[in-house]
């Protein structure tokens, strides 16, 4: 079953008062904070990597008055057991190439998940910007300034 089937069966479910089932388990919980913070740790040391890049939906959450990384940029985790769903929008370096950048990271982020105990189930990492900023190494400032 696709996704988009899965949301279409999902909403007609709710739509006839029935809760939609998960076939994966228990419903899912946000993991703790210990948890939330090495993985963004984890992701801002990874080279290429400039910053974690704030969702609407976290900025909102800060709003109303949650704790967390949310206006600086957060992994967004949701565990089921022992499987942990993860997703991160970041910042790359322009001299990055910004796929290698998303593997590395996604690649980083399975290996903490499993040097904790925890099985990673989807790791989606999104570049949604190349810092303009910066300058490549190798670039002399006189070159870019123009």
């Amino acid at each position: 079953m696709s996704d988009q089937m899965a949301r279409d069966k999902i909403a007609d479910d709710r739509n006839r008062g029935a809760e939609p089932a998960l076939a994966d388990g228990p419903e899912p919980v946000v993991a703790d904070d210990a948890l939330s913070s090495s993985l963004v740790t984890a992701v801002l040391a990874t080279p290429g990597v400039v910053r974690l890049e704030p969702t609407l939906q976290a900025a909102l959450r800060r709003l109303g008055g949650s704790t967390g990384t949310g206006a600086t940029g957060e992994v967004r985790v949701t565990r089921r057991g022992e499987i942990v769903d993860l997703s991160v929008d970041v910042v790359t370096e322009p001299d990055a190439q910004a796929r290698r950048t998303a593997e590395a990271v996604r690649a980083r982020l399975r290996t903490l998940l499993a040097e904790q105990g925890l099985q990673a189930g989807s790791v989606s990492v999104s570049v949604l910007s190349i810092e303009l900023g910066l300058v490549p190494a190798g670039v002399p400032a006189a070159v870019v300034a123009g």
